[in-house]
């Protein structure tokens, strides 16, 4: 089932009396997700190239003038008022933007301390991706930060901005070397960019290649945000189709795994995703009703899921140490996962498969690190 007709049968759902109040806002939320897509957030302290650095990634000719609204860059049809952040808006269509469906966000923040705590702290609340542009990430920065959650700094970047003019100074490697340490906690990774050459070309009106994007540090950026942006994008739509089927309202189409990642290595990391993927299509394929019976085979085919997955990591953990990580996720998981089939009723049925897709979206955030 493509996007578009799950979107469609996600709104149908939103004023369906068939289903109940709880349902219908559920189905409202996915419908908005799956059109509006993630949100990406440049933050970062004033003067260190937040808006530069969006012009550059977007393809925006940059005329050397600072917004004092927030920027919202979406694909056409959208509305800025849907953006989740108070304050002045403008919205500025992107019909081709690297991102797919995503809102990309340029902050405009106060200039006074209190005003910019506020205004940080609400945009990393309602950001699925920030990209912190910095210079030195100071101690401000680093308090301000220390307030997202883990699942957002697992998928949020620190740009080292200006990478050209810390070069000149002679201070780029021991800049990006100190900060090293505070990405392996704080963030996905570290990109050091430079936007002057970028701008130029455009300004100029001449085309900008993937040898120059390359050389300024985007490509590179804009390629792992994407690949995080689409993993984010088949987890939801998994969601959204799963949920109609548990609402009786259309089949669910067996999950395939897409063509793309067709040629990744067969890592032991990628025999968990491949575990995941495999199972997603029996759980698929089960009904969740109001009869005992059905109940019982979600709760046991998630708890048969578990079980198997438990023997690939250990498996995969033995030869990789990088499963470690999502191996304490998986393990906190399928804890939850038990307990839930000892319940056997439908709410515990419904969180248990809530919380095997959300495991798969973490493996494939994982997966696109």
């Amino acid at each position: 089932m493509s996007t578009r007709d799950t979107v469609a049968r996600l709104h149908a759902a939103a004023v369906d009396g068939r289903i109940c109040e709880v349902a219908r806002s559920r189905a409202d939320t996915l419908a908005t997700r799956l059109e509006q897509g993630a949100r990406i957030v440049l933050l970062g302290p004033d003067g260190v190239g937040k808006s530069e650095l969006c012009n550059a990634i977007l393809g925006c000719v940059d005329d050397g003038s600072r917004p004092k609204t927030t920027r919202v860059f979406a694909p056409p049809g959208a509305a800025a008022d849907s953006a989740p952040l108070s304050g002045d808006k403008t919205l500025h269509e992107i019909p081709q933007g690297p991102f797919g469906h995503a809102l990309v966000f340029d902050v405009s923040l106060s200039s006074s301390a209190s005003g910019f705590a506020a205004t940080t702290a609400e945009a990393i609340d309602a950001a699925d991706i920030v990209l912190w542009c910095t210079q030195s990430f100071s101690a401000d920065e680093a308090l301000l930060w220390s307030h997202a959650s883990d699942v957002l700094k697992d998928r949020s970047f620190l740009v080292l901005t200006k990478a050209d003019l810390l070069a000149e100074a002679g201070v780029l490697q021991a800049r990006v070397a100190a900060l090293q340490v505070t990405v392996m906690d704080e963030f996905h990774s570290l990109f050091a960019t430079t936007t002057s050459q970028i701008s130029a070309l455009r300004a100029q009106g001449l085309r900008v290649t993937e040898q120059h994007l390359a050389a300024s540090g985007l490509k590179a950026l804009i390629d792992r945000v994407a690949r995080i942006v689409t993993a984010g994008h088949r987890a939801d739509l998994d969601s959204a189709q799963l949920f109609l089927e548990r609402q009786g309202l259309t089949p669910c189409d067996p999950v395939a795994l897409p063509a793309q990642e067709a040629d990744w290595p067969h890592t032991p990391f990628q025999m968990v995703h491949d575990t995941v993927m495999a199972r997603a299509v029996d759980l698929a394929g089960l009904g969740l009703g109001d009869a005992d019976d059905a109940i019982s085979d979600v709760l046991g085919e998630c708890g048969a899921i578990c079980e198997e997955l438990a023997d690939v990591m250990r498996a995969s953990s033995e030869v990789s140490p990088d499963m470690n990580e999502w191996t304490s996720v998986f393990e906190d998981a399928s804890d939850k996962i038990m307990l839930m089939t000892t319940e056997n009723d439908t709410r515990s049925a419904a969180d248990a498969v809530t919380i095997l897709l959300q495991l798969r979206r973490d493996l494939e955030y994982m997966g696109a690190r």
